[in-house]
């Protein structure tokens, strides 16, 4: 199949090529989403243990106190921003790639029919090229 590669398996490999490449991107976005996830999750433990607490406090523990909330609380904003987002994201690369694989292996399927055809046609070629040993001596 070296010398007799059809266009078919070229693109198989066009596609396989692009295939692996999505799914580098993929991979990057997987690990992006987990890292955003781990500091999401770390700042609801922040949240949770920034609460103020019951008892004499002064003003500007008060103070202070709600300006770490309103921070963290815009942190956690854009974080959760940020999760939907790449979850999107990799929604969208899984059903590239498996559009890709899909014209992949249609490809390889072509190429494969293909082949099948030109031997075919060669073996017929072959076929009609041999002499009938059989033949009566009146088509002779």
């Amino acid at each position: 199949m070296g010398k007799d590669k059809t266009i078919y398996d070229k693109l198989a490999l066009k596609e396989k090529m692009l295939m692996m490449q999505k799914a580098r991107g993929m991979k990057t976005l997987q690990e992006e989403l987990t890292r955003v996830t781990s500091i999401k999750d770390q700042l609801k433990a922040i949240v949770d243990d920034t609460a103020i607490k019951k008892g004499e406090t002064s003003v500007r523990e008060l103070r202070s106190s709600n300006w770490y909330s309103a921070q963290i609380h815009e942190q956690l904003v854009t974080v959760e921003n940020r999760t939907d987002f790449l979850s999107e994201e990799v929604g969208t690369q899984k059903k590239h790639i498996a559009e890709a694989l899909h014209r992949h292996n249609r490809s390889l399927e072509k190429a494969d029919e293909r082949r099948r055809v030109l031997r075919e046609e060669r073996e017929e070629k072959a076929a009609s090229d041999v002499p009938r040993i059989n033949r009566p001596l009146a088509d002779r």
